[in-house]
């Protein structure tokens, strides 16, 4: 991510972009990220002591579902940065 301080070298017409750059990306998506990460980290199987457990339908689903609310929280983003934009280019004219 961009520094705020570098958005203030740039020429104005980039000031804004470098602020949605630095600004409109908030860290629930990177969390969300680090879920799919980790999961994908755990084992297939997990042994103890005799008993053996399979963990990839449970993987599977985790995955699943972290990419579901990935996918939500980039739609709900894509929305409000849209109407953001709308409200400023109304604005601008």
């Amino acid at each position: 991510m961009l520094c705020m301080f570098a958005c203030l070298a740039l020429p104005l017409q980039n000031k804004l972009l470098c602020y949605l750059l630095t600004c409109c990306v908030p860290s629930p998506y990177h969390r969300y990220m680090a879920i799919e990460t980790e999961v994908g980290g755990i084992a297939s199987v997990h042994n103890i002591g005799a008993l053996s457990l399979e963990t990839m339908p449970l993987k599977t689903s985790l995955k699943a579902e972290a990419a579901s609310w990935k996918a939500q929280f980039a739609n709900n983003l894509h929305k409000q940065c849209s109407e953001d934009l709308k409200a400023f280019d109304a604005y601008i004219r």
